[in-house]
């Protein structure tokens, strides 16, 4: 955002303070921005692009109840496949640096392209 507003030196502060953080999901000493968001903007083009595509195959995909929220969550291999399809590009190996990836998320992952076809990358 602040990059987008010209206030380049508060966007480094910014990704300074957040480089720092960490959280215990999907497991212990995640950095979610430093290694997720960061990357995602810079090897793709741009995260708030990116987002927008995202919110969008998942308005297409994913059913809505009468209150527009989604009835179920996504597995992980569901996340990785539409912020891949988001991206135009295949954001695994991305998704592995930054959460690790046990077994079970590359059946998910399987999983996901088979039952999303129309989600490509």
């Amino acid at each position: 955002m602040y990059t987008a507003l010209g206030q380049n030196q508060w966007a480094l502060d910014a990704a300074t303070a957040f480089d720092r953080n960490s959280d215990t999901f999907p497991r212990g000493n995640t950095h979610w921005f430093r290694d997720w968001w960061s990357p995602l903007r810079t090897e793709t083009g741009g995260s708030a692009q990116v987002m927008v595509r995202y919110f969008e195959l998942l308005a297409e995909h994913i059913p809505r109840g009468a209150n527009t929220h989604y009835l179920r969550d996504l597995t992980w291999g569901e996340y990785v496949h539409f912020t891949s399809g988001a991206a135009g590009g295949d954001v695994s190996d991305l998704a592995r640096r930054a959460f690790g990836r046990p077994r079970w998320w590359t059946r998910e992952l399987a999983r996901a392209q088979a039952e999303f076809p129309a989600i490509t990358h």
